[in-house]
Order: C-alpha cells, then sequence, then structure tokens
C-alpha cells in the first residue's frame, strides 16, 4: 500500500500535537516548565511563568490546528480508483 504525503504530514502533524498537549498538561500539573535550556516554576516568578504558559499553549494550539488541517486534506483529496 502507497500512502500519500497529506496522509504522512497528517500523521507527523498529529504525533506532534498530541506531544504538545501531552506536555502542556504535565506543565500545568507540575507547576514548572522547560523551556529555553532551564526549568522555570511558578513559585520562583509567576507572571513569567504566566506568559512562558501563554506562549506554550498558543504553540500547542498551532500544532493541534494544523493536524486538524491536514487530517481535513486528507479526508478532501479525491479518491483514486483501484
Amino acid at each position: 500500500m502507497k500512502t500519500t504525503i497529506p496522509l504522512r504530514v497528517a500523521v507527523i502533524a498529529s504525533a506532534f500535537a498530541v506531544y504538545h498537549v501531552f506536555m502542556h498538561v504535565q506543565w500545568v500539573v507540575s507547576g514548572c516548565i522547560e523551556f529555553l535550556h532551564g526549568r522555570h516554576c511558578s513559585f520562583e516568578n509567576s507572571a513569567n511563568f504566566e506568559a512562558m504558559m501563554d506562549f506554550d499553549l498558543l504553540v500547542t494550539c498551532a500544532w493541534v490546528a494544523g493536524a486538524a488541517m491536514a487530517w481535513f486534506s486528507v479526508a478532501r483529496a479525491p479518491k483514486k480508483s483501484s
């Protein structure tokens, strides 16, 4: 079975999206985030921590939206007759 490029992109984007969602939830639960080769916790500087979490949420939402658009592309692709 030959897989198409849009299907491969959708699977890869979905993997990154699932990873980012998992890591965001882990960081919210733990109260610490690993950002730019350092560990920052909410009790150190809450304003800075909230800004980093907002940025991470933005990146997470971008990966989820990208994965959704890739799957829409796969679903809308013309079917090849065998």
